[in-house]
């Protein structure tokens, strides 16, 4: 970078993405299959910088193209947004997306975890443990809780439906993390993970 933007081969290497693809996205001549989608100013003579605008704009435009559309539909994309509210409002929209599937694969991750531990209760109940503290801090909450604290909590909430002592500050929406689930019912048995949220709730009430 230099003080009037990034250059082309800093922009591949900063988002991932091909010179072609940069080109055609910031081209403004058809005949040369130019889409002209980022609109950017050419800089100085001979050289063309890329400034902080044009770089949130080339990785929207990588991040559709990853998702199958081709450079002309994005192009049609970037216009729709531009007579409408805005390509700002379609890069919020992507990030929505984005998060959406991060989620997603967050929890598929924990039911993979969880299934390639089946058996060993070790293992499982390391899992549980540590999904449960990386989402209380996730949420801002204290912790982690003391070593050992957790599992026998939950081992007595199913076995006598009660819940011993105080319940953390966003612990049941810890348990309840999407595919964390699963990791409880394998490592306590079917129709655990119920037990657990009743005894929670019931002790909150």
């Amino acid at each position: 970078m230099d003080g009037d933007g990034w250059q082309i081969s800093e922009v591949m290497a900063l988002l991932g993405m091909g010179r072609r693809a940069i080109q055609r996205s910031c081209g403004q001549n058809p005949a040369s299959g130019d889409l002209g989608i980022v609109r950017v100013d050419g800089g100085k003579p001979g050289r063309r910088s890329y400034g902080a605008d044009e770089l949130a704009q080339l990785h929207l435009v990588n991040a559709m193209n990853q998702d199958g559309m081709d450079l002309a539909s994005v192009r049609d994309a970037f216009e729709r947004a531009r007579s409408s509210d805005g390509v700002g409002r379609l890069a919020e929209r992507r990030c929505e997306l984005d998060l959406e599937r991060a989620e997603a694969a967050e929890a598929r991750l924990r039911r993979d975890r969880a299934l390639a531990s089946r058996g060993d209760a070790r293992r499982l109940g390391e899992l549980v443990e540590r999904e449960v503290a990386a989402a209380l801090a996730r949420a801002g909450h204290a912790g982690p809780f003391p070593a050992g604290w957790l599992l026998p909590r939950l081992r007595r909430a199913v076995a006598c439906g009660t819940w011993e002592g105080e319940v953390p500050d966003g612990l049941l929406a810890a348990l309840e993390a999407p595919g964390l689930d699963l990791a409880m019912e394998l490592f306590l048995g079917p129709g655990s993970f119920t037990h657990v949220l009743t005894a929670l709730e019931d002790s909150e009430k």
